[in-house]
């Protein structure tokens, strides 16, 4: 894979997860065996990409932590004044320079079991299609749709289509379609010099703005559909950490095949606290 660098906006406050943020990033919370933010690294490492700048904020002190021994270690940069997800990737643009490169959030992690890999797939649409922005794409049922970036598209083709327009967040009814943004992308650098010009919406700037202005303007941005081997997991509230944690942790090698037993025998109401009772 070509492109060689990516930034991971990490500087959310995590408030729908209080208190269990108040001491901690939501980034580092466990899901398995590990804190959410190590999978999200583990992804874009995966694909050879190897200089990585976290964006981060107040109380984040604990993400450098963690990854101060790594070889080689993240750059790190805090986020500046301007909110939302575009003012969070604003203070990247002196370290992309004039390069294309992957944008992560930090609390969304992608279970990928398909080869090529999402970003992998997505890096090939880019180089093919000349495009100025790449986005990962999901479909949801029709109650989610109000939480996400909505996208309108056209010419589709084997999980690959144009997207000409996308919506933040749209209203029951106004949806252009049932897909939607799924924390993954590719830019060109010309994505800051949109960021600049949009305005604030409640005060903060959102990529959402800045993609619409990059269509409006004439540049090519596509979509790339996750395949039925993947899965995105948005952990940005207790019902989703609790979703995502109880999945990965009965997918893991070691301890899946007794939890599941456990839980099962826990709705029953006859588990043991005895873990070990349900090994082997």
């Amino acid at each position: 894979m070509k492109i060689k660098k990516a930034v991971v906006l990490a500087a959310g406050l995590g408030t729908r997860l209080l208190p269990a943020t108040r001491s901690q990033p939501k980034e580092m919370l466990p899901v398995g065996r590990k804190p959410i933010i190590h999978y999200v690294l583990e992804e874009i490492r995966g694909v050879g990409i190897s200089k990585v700048l976290l964006v981060t904020g107040k109380m984040k002190r604990a993400i450098e932590d963690y990854f101060e021994k790594d070889k080689p270690a993240p750059f790190y940069i805090r986020q500046g004044e301007k909110k939302g997800t575009a003012g969070a990737l604003l203070p990247a643009e002196p370290f992309v320079e004039n390069e294309p490169f992957v944008v992560a959030y930090g609390d969304s992690l992608i279970k990928d079991s398909s080869s090529p890999s999402l970003l992998e797939r997505m890096a090939d649409v880019y180089q093919q299609k000349k495009a100025a922005a790449v986005l990962a794409i999901e479909e949801v049922s029709p109650r989610e749709i109000k939480k996400y970036g909505v996208v309108k598209i056209q010419n589709s083709k084997q999980g690959v289509f144009q997207i000409v327009d996308i919506i933040e967040k749209p209203k029951s009814g106004k949806a252009p379609s049932n897909l939607v943004s799924a924390a993954r992308f590719i830019f060109e650098p010309i994505i800051f010099k949109m960021i600049h010009r949009i305005k604030p919406r409640q005060k903060e700037l959102w990529l959402t703005d800045a993609l619409r202005l990059l269509i409006k303007n004439g540049y090519p941005v596509y979509g790339v559909k996750l395949e039925p081997g993947e899965k995105r997991y948005d952990v940005g509230s207790f019902e989703s950490y609790y979703k995502t944690f109880l999945e990965l942790a009965l997918s893991d090698k070691e301890f899946g095949k007794p939890l599941k037993i456990y839980i099962k025998n826990l709705l029953k109401g006859n588990a043991t606290t005895n873990f070990s009772n349900y090994a082997n």
